[in-house]
């Protein structure tokens, strides 16, 4: 019983020391995510360093690029970042960030640097809303 007690004890203190301090990883990934959002739409030259040196970019139609090929390609009005319906989880030094932007669900991988956080990956995958049912649908009606 004592050994229960004291498993549950540790894993409360392990609890209370991490999750403050996943808190702040999250939000110190959302700010990068805004910054480089506000870069963006705002300032093209200001991309360049919020991008990791490995940064891959695939967009819907399935094209990946490298960093230097995606600076050439993309355009100020490229939607990069959203925050609707944005979920951020922290796994220590790695930020996932996920966004839905209409019907695109966005993924962007952050690393955490010496000069800060960096965007490592940025996936766009286009989603299809749920096929009728009914008539030339899957489901048997026997």
């Amino acid at each position: 019983m004592k050994s229960i007690l004291a498993r549950a004890l540790l894993a409360i203190v392990v609890l209370a020391v991490l999750l403050p301090a996943a808190a702040g990883q999250e939000e110190a990934i959302r700010k990068a995510d805004r910054a480089l959002t506000f870069a963006v739409r705002k300032n093209k030259g200001a991309v360049a360093p919020k991008l990791d040196a490995n940064f891959t970019s695939t967009d819907v139609a399935g094209t990946t690029r490298g960093k230097e090929e995606f600076l050439r390609a993309f355009a100020s009005s490229d939607a990069i970042g959203s925050e609707q319906g944005m979920k951020i989880r922290s796994y220590g030094d790695v930020g996932v960030v996920q966004a839905l932007e209409g019907n695109v669900y966005v993924v962007r991988v952050w690393v955490k640097r010496p000069a800060g956080w960096r965007m490592l990956v940025h996936q766009d995958t286009t989603f299809m809303p749920e096929p009728p049912s009914g008539a030339g649908s899957n489901d048997c009606q026997n």
